[in-house]
């Protein structure tokens, strides 16, 4: 019994609970406690403020749209109680194929109302504002342009980086990739369609180290693909439409400030 009070006391110091201890030994434990928790507290801080100078880094090094997703990463960073997945906290990935070349990417999956894509269900971060539209149109195409009310988003950026995991630093620009309206893979249909009339309603779309479009696919009924489009005459408000989910970001931490707010002063 007298060893449980000692678990116990130590687990309420390491939980920031008040002293509640009646005895010595329960008294140092519930100290040793006290300290483990304000060591724990510190290495999260410190690790949280490596990964956004990391993550800084890369921002300034990026060019075109690529600074811009980076910036909306950052800005969903900043919404409590997240999804299962840490924005901030960068993926080390090196390609042996390519000699010494390795990057640090980050990855985050934001949707709007009720999930669409069950397979992703947990590591989606809501957000309180919609993600807006994005439009799309091509002088290749013998159709009017789609525009898409975008539900769900995952948004996939790296960067050149060096040094090992403990001093990593961002060396060349980034290059992104984003996934529009995901959906969940089903087998049994398997109406793959060419064309715009198997179109359901997802986009992929891939930038370069410049920020370029170097890849739009959309997806079809059925598919776990995407069918590619010709990227002469495109015309689309990707920079428009990041600007949009950066600001529904920024709304959503402001909306989480208020409950805050609200709750301290009752």
């Amino acid at each position: 019994m007298a060893i449980t009070k000692i678990k116990d006391a130590y687990k309420a110091g390491t939980t920031g609970e008040p002293d509640r201890t009646n005895s010595r030994l329960a008294g140092l434990a519930f100290r040793a406690g006290e300290r483990s928790l304000v060591a724990a507290t510190r290495n999260q801080e410190a690790h949280k403020k490596y990964n956004s100078t990391l993550l800084e880094q890369a921002k300034e090094k990026s060019r075109g749209l690529n600074k811009l997703a980076l910036e909306a990463i950052a800005a969903i960073a900043q919404i409590p109680h997240q999804a299962s997945t840490d924005p901030v906290a960068p993926k080390k990935m090196s390609y042996p194929e390519q000699g010494d070349r390795q990057t640090v990417g980050w990855y985050v999956y934001v949707g709007y109302g009720p999930s669409q894509d069950a397979s992703r269900e947990k590591i989606v971060t809501p957000l309180s504002q919609p993600l807006g539209v994005l439009k799309i149109d091509s002088t290749s195409w013998s159709h009017n342009g789609l525009e898409l009310p975008v539900d769900n988003l995952v948004i996939n950026t790296t960067g050149l980086s060096d040094g090992d995991y403990q001093e990593l630093a961002i060396i060349g620009p980034s290059v992104t990739t984003l996934f529009v309206n995901t959906r969940e893979y089903d087998p049994n249909d398997l109406n793959k369609q060419d064309g715009i009339d198997g179109f359901t309603g997802g986009a992929k779309i891939e930038l370069d180290m410049d920020g370029s479009i170097v890849y739009l696919g959309l997806a079809q009924g059925g598919s776990s693909g995407y069918v590619a489009q010709p990227l002469e005459g495109l015309q689309i408000n990707l920079e428009q439409f990041l600007q949009g989910v950066k600001s529904s970001a920024e709304s959503t931490v402001n909306s989480y400030d208020q409950i805050t707010c609200q709750s301290r002063m009752k």
